[in-house]
């Protein structure tokens, strides 16, 4: 479902807690892919900045420097995956909405406002928030505005599980994301991508969609 143009100031007002998943190997990557910098910060910056609408950020994963403020937690064990990660964090929430994000994903502000839009019109409808979906129909988990209850209830126990099995349980609705989006820094490879995109960006003063400003 593609949410309708709406004003989601007024529709978004609830104060939303941020849990960035920050715990990844980065096999592929070779070095730590988030602590990258790319035009004069860290991807981790980026991907704050993304999602800088929330009343706090917390942070899930071994502990780096952010200019924003950020708190930190670990997963039990370490390495314990996405859903392990998110159920770690919930603790430490202090708002009854969750916006649950990747560390690696730094052009995902260009579908922020639709989401939240979703996540909105979700709540009015009773339902538990909104995901965004990729081209191909496929949710994203890392990705999402959720109930914090909803998340206690489908996360308990959650090491070792798929957070996108466990966030299938829930009444989400999709929200389309904007081309490229999602696209995340994995490999050198993506680095060089995101950073064309995010440099077109910061040079009409970091405002707007980076994808749309890139084709300028």
């Amino acid at each position: 479902m593609r949410t309708p143009a709406v004003d989601v100031h007024q529709l978004a007002s609830e104060p939303v807690s941020v849990v960035v998943v920050a715990g990844g190997g980065a096999t592929r990557f070779g070095s730590d892919k988030v602590a990258v910098v790319i035009e004069g910060q860290s991807v981790l910056d980026w991907v704050l900045d993304a999602w800088s609408f929330g009343a706090e950020h917390i942070a899930v994963g071994p502990v780096r420097p952010t200019r924003r403020p950020v708190r930190w937690c670990r997963e039990q064990p370490p390495g314990g995956g996405p859903a392990a990660a998110v159920a770690a964090a919930l603790p430490h929430v202090q708002h009854q909405w969750v916006a649950v994000a990747a560390a690696d994903a730094p052009l995902v502000g260009a579908a922020v406002s639709e989401l939240r839009a979703g996540a909105a019109l979700a709540a009015e409808e009773g339902a538990d928030g909104a995901w965004l979906v990729d081209d191909q129909g496929q949710p994203q988990p890392l990705a999402a505005i959720v109930r914090l209850t909803a998340l206690q209830q489908v996360l308990d126990d959650a090491a070792g599980d798929s957070l996108l099995r466990r966030l299938k349980q829930l009444r989400l609705h999709d929200v389309r994301a904007a081309s490229d989006a999602l696209h995340d820094v994995d490999t050198p490879a993506d680095e060089k991508y995101v950073s064309q995109l995010l440099a077109a960006f910061s040079k009409h003063g970091g405002h707007g969609d980076p994808q749309q400003r890139s084709t300028k």
